[in-house]
């Protein structure tokens, strides 16, 4: 682990002792930081990474309604109540994160990352260019998640916007991704990367529904690529529409990118 990730996860950890013991903080959890093998990451040829709001309760718990616990993330058990991490406990954090996908996944949701990930040479788990996932405004597990907090939890969550953005921002910028995949709404899009809501993005692919589309941003040499979410599922949109778009992005349109 190299210093720069060293102080990001110092900072995150942080935010996590600040919010652990709020209501609507799963309990007992550890930070999500990032979810994926990190150091397949770094090798990988084409660096993807997706991108969404905050991590699910269900990270903790196998079904709803059940007593949270370690089960994907082992190591947590051994941190949880440190305030500040040493070398030794930063390591176990790293290990158990890195350790995500090959543990148990909450594969119901990831795999609606999966399968656009595949078609432009990608993947969580397995292959040459592996992909890791980070959220936007907290690495911390709340029930519910983002979209249904209330106004005031979503405060206490980011009440110093700035710095939420930030450390999501510094984050983004040492994994130097060449694209990324992301699906929320325009407006948290707009916040996360600085876009103006006047901005259009650079390309469009519809599928003739309104809102039901994969649009094209661009991030500091990145690419953004960013689908539906629908009822709760990233890139929720007909399997043979993300497919051939997915494929047109990487083997057409953008192919530059994708054939370094």
């Amino acid at each position: 682990m190299d210093l720069k990730l060293s102080e990001i996860i110092d900072e995150y950890w942080a935010n996590y002792v600040e919010l652990r013991d709020e209501d609507f903080v799963v309990k007992p959890s550890i930070p999500i930081i990032w979810f994926g093998d990190m150091e397949a990451y770094k090798k990988s040829d084409l660096k993807v990474v997706t991108v969404a709001l905050n991590p699910s309760d269900r990270e903790f718990c196998k079904n709803k309604g059940e007593l949270p616990s370690f089960f994907r993330f082992p190591e947590g058990q051994n941190i949880y109540k440190e305030n500040y991490l040493n070398d030794t406990n930063k390591n176990r954090l790293f290990k158990t994160l890195c350790g995500y996908y090959k543990n148990n996944p909450y594969d119901e949701w990831f795999n609606c990352f999966e399968k656009p990930l595949n078609h432009i040479g990608a993947s969580y788990k397995n292959g040459n260019n592996i992909a890791v996932h980070i959220d936007i405004y907290t690495a911390v597990a709340t029930n519910p998640t983002w979209g249904k907090l209330g106004k005031e939890q979503q405060q206490k969550i980011s009440a110093d916007r700035t710095r939420t953005i930030k450390l999501f921002r510094d984050f983004v910028d040492y994994l130097s991704p060449d694209v990324i995949l992301y699906s929320a709404n325009r407006a948290e899009l707009n916040r996360a990367f600085g876009f103006e809501s006047k901005d259009p993005p650079i390309k469009v692919y519809p599928t003739g529904s309104k809102g039901f589309n994969i649009s094209i941003y661009e991030y500091n040499k990145c690419l953004i690529i960013s689908g539906r979410n629908n009822y709760g599922k990233p890139f929720k949109l007909k399997d043979e529409f993300v497919k051939d778009t997915m494929i047109r992005i990487a083997e057409k349109d953008y192919k530059e990118i994708f054939n370094k």
